[in-house]
């Protein structure tokens, strides 16, 4: 039995030397993996570096073009309201068109019944001023005829 922890013990050191003899073999094959592994960490590290600063110039350009949109909303808006407002404008403007137009016509109707109201007072006038020379000449021929004549009597004669 002796024997055989003796060679137990033999055998457990020479694993143990063995195993200590793989890990430095190990390990001398995993420092270039290691180093390998560390410039893929710095390369990743680079191009996080680079992809923040891409994201915060998107992130810029985005906040730059929804203020853009924002203006060009708010100018939308703007421009619909002017153009509602144009549109009542023109409205009104027609409405007082139109009412001009009546009042114009109104007057062009008082004008022309008073045009119409002085022809016929100065045809009335016409009128009466023939019918008054023609009395007066009625008159003149009738104060004519009733006016005695004077011719001369045989009595004024010379004889």
């Amino acid at each position: 039995m002796l024997r055989s922890l003796v060679g137990s013990e033999m055998c457990i050191r020479d694993s143990t030397a063995a195993a200590s003899s793989n890990q430095t073999t190990a390990t001398l094959d995993l420092q270039p993996v290691a180093e390998q592994l560390r410039e893929r960490v710095s390369e990743a590290e680079g191009e996080l570096a680079s992809s923040k600063r891409l994201l915060e110039q998107t992130r810029q350009v985005l906040d730059q073009k929804n203020a853009e949109l924002h203006d060009a909303q708010a100018r939308s808006e703007h421009l619909r309201a002017l153009s509602k407002q144009a549109e009542r404008l023109a409205i009104l403007s027609k409405v007082e068109t139109l009412r001009a137009r009546k009042e114009y016509k109104a007057e062009q109707d008082r004008l022309e019944t008073a045009r119409q109201a002085a022809e016929r007072a100065d045809f009335v006038a016409r009128t009466a001023k023939v019918e008054a020379k023609h009395a007066a000449g009625e008159a003149a021929a009738v104060a004519l005829e009733n006016e005695p004549s004077e011719e001369p009597s045989s009595e004024d004669a010379p004889n």
